[in-house]
């Protein structure tokens, strides 16, 4: 807590014969993170490329029979409503027990994925090969089908309109608009020739003979008027013959077409699930080939580098010694005081204050000598977040939703921080009286309950108030800062100049503030001692702000450091303001719930009136029941945009006023060399390796 769990080298050789399944157990384990060991004579890089390339292929073979199998599956969600997707997430059904593949790896995997494929694969291909098939048919002849009804109304059979040696027919699409002058033209040109119209309104089918001689001058006509020629169907019966021969092959294809989604359906049943437990191995042992790339060797011995969290060292020693019966070298060593670049890093922080890491990461995890900064985040975000959203009932909604669906849905840290987060807001609410608006204590058209009245404040009523606390929450948070750039001080060796200037610029902003309230009497009382006492605190601070600034230059840049402090002044003064955002939002959440609770309650409830009879009170009940939908469905769109913005602007005052003062970040996240099982449990292997 407070700073990354410490880390320390590992440097290991074992026996070559030990290699395959030691790198199992510590797949297994995740205990370390798995550097590239240097190549230097009489090392070379250890690889298993053949392997490799033929897990990949065997991999992308399985991953195309799991998608196209599941393809066949129907999901389970389609057809259901919103309510029914919630209730979903809240009773989440538990995953399916792991299943034991008894100890297969390496080339016993690879044979038994490998045979299952082949099995599976000539009777998925065929049927799928008839499912294309079938389906491209059906897609010609609705095409094929189209035309036909188009060309009902002639009675004869369709082969007397085919190509012959000497008349030529064709048929083309025409706009309503360009039939006449289309038939004008032709005759115009073409002696002789007949034009009529088959069947269509606006999009006319339109029947064109002439003479074979005469066919370019036709086709000349067609592309002038810009018709859309067709090609006739290859039925030669008549065209109501035509459609009843494509309407029963029609009934054939479908019924081909659902055998084969049948066949394909029930191969996906039966193994489907076998294939994923397959494809989840088979990744894994493809992890571990891949770590092979990592390694050095000798003609007898292998070298593995990593990195492994202090407290996990005699874990790494334990596994290590039982699978190499006590045959290796393992060597640790702490960072240097001057490595921080290439460390790993992992978070270890305590509930709740782990729920708020995923904001760390969002910025970018610390480097190894800074601190962690997640500890200090937690309460920061949540009266930031609670005070830009000011309303109770918000609150309780977010709470609650939080909790039973977000936690579930975007796992269980982001749920419980947006958890907190709705408690804040409860309290915050509390203070100023927001409960969906005001309508719960209001003297116009609420019922004035005193259990709703805001304990602290009116934000709307006494606005200064809020803006003094949001500009006192952002002097405190700006000293925080500071504070914690002394802590990350010391972690770097360098704690006498940051005591220096860090806490003048603590004593800068502190008195600086009572300086600026009391001097320019913005608050009652004030008197000679705060005068005083406030500028002479605030310049004592700029003092070793400047001293502190010297400190850390050498040479010329010295001559620059106090217009450089002076001028930092100024960005602290524009981040001090920067805090009044959450007045902004805290006041524009609270009048877009006011007016929400104006309009619907006191503009627009209807009431009945004496002697309006049975249709007025029914009038009157069904305006009711819209208006109080209404009054949710505003009220969720005004916590879900109050919410957005709250989330938003807390997001970036800590990331650029916080985090501006102290926080480097640019750490990579430890990442340990770790099993990923969903459908499938470990078993203890005896020399087995990849």
């Amino acid at each position: 807590m407070f700073k990354p769990v410490p880390m320390q080298k590992v440097s290991l050789v074992v026996l070559d014969e030990d290699i395959g399944p030691l790198t199992l157990l510590l797949h297994e384990d995740g205990v370390v993170q798995l550097a590239e060991s240097p190549i230097a004579s009489p090392l070379q890089r250890c690889a298993l490329q053949d392997f490799e390339r033929q897990a990949e292929a065997l991999a992308s073979r399985l991953a195309a029979m799991i998608s196209l199998l599941e393809e066949s599956i129907p999901r389970g969600q389609e057809g259901k409503n919103l309510l029914d997707r919630v209730a979903s997430l809240v009773r989440q059904s538990p995953p399916p027990e792991p299943m034991d593949i008894g100890g297969i790896y390496g080339d016993n995997l690879m044979a038994w994925c490998g045979n299952k494929v082949e099995s599976l694969s000539k009777d998925v291909e065929r049927f799928v090969k008839a499912l294309e098939t079938s389906t491209d048919r059906r897609s010609e002849i609705e095409q094929h089908l189209r035309l036909v009804r188009d060309l009902l109304p002639i009675k004869v059979p369709l082969r007397s309109f085919r190509a012959s040696e000497l008349t030529c027919t064709l048929f083309l699409y025409l706009p309503e608009d360009r039939v006449e002058a289309f038939s004008l033209a032709c005759r115009e040109d073409i002696d002789p020739v007949h034009v009529s119209v088959v069947s269509g309104t606006a999009r006319r089918l339109v029947m064109a003979m002439c003479l074979t001689a005469d066919r370019t001058k036709l086709q000349t006509q067609v592309h002038r008027f810009e018709g859309e020629l067709v090609e006739l169907p290859p039925y030669d019966q008549s065209p109501r013959e035509a459609e009843e021969a494509i309407l029963e092959e029609s009934a054939r294809l479908d019924k081909e077409i659902e055998d084969a989604r049948a066949m394909i359906h029930r191969i996906g049943a039966d193994h489907l699930g076998e294939l994923k437990i397959m494809d989840e191995a088979l990744a894994m042992e493809r992890q571990r080939a891949s770590a092979f790339r990592l390694f050095a060797r000798t003609e007898s011995t292998v070298l593995l580098n990593g990195w492994v969290r202090e407290q996990d060292i005699a874990r790494l020693e334990g596994i290590v010694a039982s699978c190499t019966k006590g045959r290796y070298i393992l060597r640790t060593a702490r960072p240097g005081p001057n490595e921080s670049a290439g460390v790993p890093i992992s978070l270890e922080n305590p509930r709740p204050f782990s729920s708020f890491e995923w904001i760390v990461r969002m910025y970018g995890m610390p480097n190894y000598k800074e601190i962690d900064p997640t500890p200090l985040i937690l309460p920061t975000f949540m009266v930031f977040f609670g005070t830009c959203l000011g309303d109770a009932g918000y609150g309780i909604v977010l709470a609650l939703v939080s909790f039973l669906v977000l936690r579930k849905a975007w796992g269980e840290k982001v749920g419980t921080a947006f958890t907190l987060c709705g408690l804040s807001t409860i309290a915050m609410g509390w203070l100023m009286g927001g409960w969906f608006g005001n309508f719960l204590f209001n003297d116009e058209y609420g019922p004035k309950i005193p259990l709703f009245k805001a304990a602290w404040i009116d934000p709307l009523a006494n606005p200064t108030s809020l803006l003094a606390l949001a500009l006192l929450l952002g002097v405190i948070h700006l000293m925080l800062g500071h504070v914690s750039a002394i802590f990350v001080a010391v972690r770097k060796g360098k704690l006498a100049q940051a005591l220096v200037m860090r806490l003048g610029w603590c004593l800068t902003l502190s008195f600086g503030s009572i300086f600026v309230l009391w001097n320019l009497e913005i608050t009652p009382g004030t008197s000679a001692f705060w005068r005083t006492l406030s500028t002479w605190g605030m310049t004592v601070g700029i003092i070793m702000g400047v001293v502190g600034s010297f400190w850390g230059r050498s040479g010329l840049t010295r001559i620059g450091a106090p217009a450089e402090f002076m001028y930092s002044i100024l960005a602290h003064i524009a981040d001090t303001i920067s805090y009044s955002r959450i007045l902004a939002l805290g006041i524009s959440s609270s009048v877009n719930a006011m007016l929400i609770d104006y309009i619907i309650i006191k503009t627009a409830w209807p009431s009945v009136r004496p002697g309006g009879g049975v249709a007025a009170v029914l009038l009157v009940i069904l305006a009711s029941i819209v208006l109080s939908i209404g009054f949710v469905v505003l009220h969720l769109a005004n916590m879900a945009l109050s919410c957005l913005s709250g989330f938003v602007h807390t997001m970036r005052l800590h990331f650029a006023e916080y985090f501006g003062k102290f926080y480097e970040a640019g750490g990579e996240e430890f990442s340990p060399f770790k099993s990923k099982r969903l459908l499938t449990r470990a078993t203890p292997a005896e020399g087995v390796g990849a």
